[in-house]
């Protein structure tokens, strides 16, 4: 384990620098604080295509089919399955009190609350804490590296795309024995967690119109904020930290 984690920081600090080579002037300084913008700006309005011609349309009927107590458990449902890998981030951020408290949420919504549908935890005065990989590595010293936009997923960083590739490794389904019924565990539920996410999100194109004259730049910085926030537990007095309400809206 340790052996694969110390290739894996060390495949990211070559990319990160071979990135940054590219993107260098004759002088040898970094060309800008975003050196793949070119693809980023290409990749970021064929993401917002996709949003306007797919992915809103289909999230507004979601949201205006199903009652909003259903879609409050099927958001729920999904938040309890990655309590599991916020637990093994916990664990290997040292957050042991925390990794203690999070196991308990996920064994009680799980249990009492029909597996994870209801939030029973909340209610008990037990938080969720969202914990990912991207994070863990930030949290031992591993550099963001270069701003990404992914496409359909939106902004990432270097750091944070190896963490989802992570991530994913420690999701419930992929646990499931049987092959067919994981395939359908996987697909379908992601494509169901990924319009239910967007249905919560459905003011995100009114706070970008009026937060920037940039869209781009709103969400990379405000991206870049958020990440920082979240690996130092809320703590950036210098900066301030970024919400995702102040990202997404309402």
């Amino acid at each position: 384990m340790r052996t694969s984690k110390n290739l894996l920081i060390f495949s990211l600090g070559l990319l990160s620098l071979a990135l940054q080579g590219c993107a260098s002037l004759p002088n040898g300084k970094p060309a800008s604080d975003d050196p793949l913008e070119s693809m980023n700006r290409a990749i970021f309005k064929f993401n917002q295509s996709a949003d306007r011609v797919v992915l809103k349309p289909v999230a507004e009927a979601y949201t205006s089919t199903l009652p909003e107590q259903l879609r409050i458990s099927i958001s729920n449902f999904f938040g309890n399955i990655g309590e599991v890998g916020s637990v093994a981030n916990d664990l290997l951020q040292l957050k042991f009190k925390q990794a203690g408290r999070d196991s308990g949420r996920f064994l009680l919504n799980t249990t009492v609350g029909f597996f994870g549908f209801f939030d029973p935890a909340t209610e008990y005065g037990i938080p969720r804490n969202d914990e990912d990989f991207g994070q863990t590595l930030g949290y031992w010293g591993v550099p963001a590296g270069p701003y990404l936009v992914l496409p359909l997923l939106g902004p990432s960083n270097l750091r944070d795309t190896a963490g989802l590739v992570a991530d994913a490794q420690v999701d419930p389904q992929r646990q499931v024995a049987d092959t067919r019924a994981r395939t359908w565990l996987l697909y379908g539920g992601g494509v169901v967690n990924a319009i239910d996410a967007r249905a919560r999100y459905l003011g995100a194109e009114r706070t970008l119109d009026s937060a920037a004259t940039d869209p781009y730049l709103f969400l990379k910085n405000g991206y870049s904020l958020r990440r920082k926030s979240l690996i130092l537990d809320g703590k950036i007095p210098e900066e301030g930290a970024v919400s995702d309400k102040d990202l997404f809206g309402d």
